[in-house]
């Protein structure tokens, strides 16, 4: 005996339907527009995904089901990793972190056959740098201040440390991000706040504290080409 599947829509269905074609044919037929080819104003980079918190996770997965990373890089096509920065003052690491990173790298290159461009992002700089002394927030925790101001110059310092020490575990930074969720500082999670412009509370990621010496000192970029990075690098900034 043979069975068959029949699917049945009623007339008020049927009815509302060619009702919601007529009026977006109707809409569309009185639109007109163009499209400038010769003119770009974003460029996409690539697609990809952070590898920050599960890292494990995947390295296990991965291991023990390699079609993971095959469907993950070769057939969804990631080629952009995103990073935590855990470095801390005096060359430490997080080494489970960092070997999770450079396996997972792996998998994505032997698997599109190219390297994997490379963001690095900050949940918090060190507890050294920090206003309130803990790399956890709360209470609007910033950058902290020294001589009335906020240490930018050290925390440029930090950053560029951050990205030779990188580079020397095998993984140079295409781009960086200088802080992760800048306007969220809840008292369990690394954090660190800052705002477009400074405040006498908070520190700012302005253009100008980026790119400009206003004061003669060590700024975050300056900081960064001191350590013979790249200008692609320094765009993150811009």
């Amino acid at each position: 005996m043979k069975f068959e599947k029949r699917f049945f829509i009623s007339k008020k269905s049927v009815f509302m339907l060619l009702a919601v074609m007529t009026f977006i044919a109707a809409v569309a037929a009185a639109e007109t527009g163009g499209v400038d080819t010769g003119e770009v104003y974003q460029e996409l980079e690539g697609f990809g995904a952070s590898h920050v918190w599960s890292g494990g996770t995947l390295v296990s997965l991965g291991d023990n089901n390699p079609e993971i990373c095959d469907v993950l890089f070769a057939d969804l096509g990631l080629d952009i990793i995103r990073l935590r920065n855990n470095y801390a003052d005096g060359d430490e690491f997080d080494y489970d972190y960092i070997a999770n990173c450079e396996h997972a790298i792996t998998n994505g290159r032997d698997r599109t056959g190219r390297p994997l461009k490379i963001m690095i992002s900050s949940w918090s700089p060190p507890a050294s740098l920090r206003s309130n002394n803990d790399i956890f927030g709360g209470g609007e925790a910033t950058l902290a201040k020294s001589g009335g101001g906020y240490v930018y110059s050290d925390f440029g310092v930090w950053w560029a440390d951050s990205v030779e020490q990188y580079a020397a575990q095998g993984m140079m930074a295409d781009y960086i991000s200088i802080q992760n969720e800048p306007d969220w500082d809840p008292s369990d999670y690394e954090s660190c706040r800052f705002e477009p412009s400074e405040t006498s509370n908070i520190a700012g990621y302005d253009p100008e504290v980026a790119d400009t010496n206003c004061d003669g000192s060590i700024n975050i970029v300056d900081a960064l080409l001191a350590a013979k990075y790249y200008v692609g690098l320094i765009e993150a900034f811009c």
